[in-house]
């Protein structure tokens, strides 16, 4: 058999085998290394163009994310900030709607069922009418038997606290003299 005698490739040859080899050893390798970020031009790596899980926190640079970069909920709520100023006042708000109607109350004590006027004639110029044991003054008046008198005393009696009679008194207008009258008082008991 005759064998083939050997040649030298041809120059052509040599740029075409490293060509191909370029092409299927991807750009990097041929060129002599690893791709950095300083060959990569910014904004040409898109999220598409990363492999699931390339990119971890060890290779992430404390400080660098922002809350933008974050979902919602994935970070923890911070320290509550200082209490701000006071704000100004709002407009008075517009009536509530009527309440319901509350219960009754506890019975009071009875009133008076017995009223009764009491009175007593005097001549030396003032008297006083009393009311009855258990019975209270609610009011009373003097009146004279002459025109000419006028009345210089009228006021109820009042005993700790208690109103228990009227007293009244007259005097003529002309001389001051005591003058004769009556005075009443109004006593109502329960």
């Amino acid at each position: 058999m005759k064998l083939l005698p050997v040649r030298r490739p041809s120059a052509g040859l040599v740029v075409a085998t490293l060509a191909l080899s370029a092409a299927l050893g991807g750009s990097a390798h041929a060129a002599g290394g690893l791709i950095t970020g300083l060959n990569i031009k910014d904004g040409t790596v898109k999220t598409v163009d990363l492999a699931p899980s390339a990119v971890t926190s060890t290779k992430v640079a404390d400080g660098s994310l922002l809350k933008r970069d974050f979902a919602a909920g994935q970070l923890p709520a911070g320290e509550p900030g200082p209490a701000g100023a006071p704000g100004t006042a709002g407009a008075p708000g517009a009536p509530g709607a009527k309440g319901e109607k509350g219960d009754p109350g506890p019975k009071g004590d009875p009133g008076a069922t017995k009223v009764v006027v009491r009175s007593t004639y005097f001549t030396g110029g003032n008297g006083t009418a009393s009311c009855n044991v258990g019975e209270r003054a609610t009011g009373g008046g003097v009146t004279g038997d002459l025109y000419e008198a006028y009345a210089n005393q009228n006021e109820p009696v009042v005993t700790s606290g208690i109103p228990t009679g009227w007293k009244g008194g007259l005097r003529l207008r002309a001389t001051g003299a005591a003058a004769t009258g009556t005075v009443y008082v109004i006593c109502a008991a329960p």
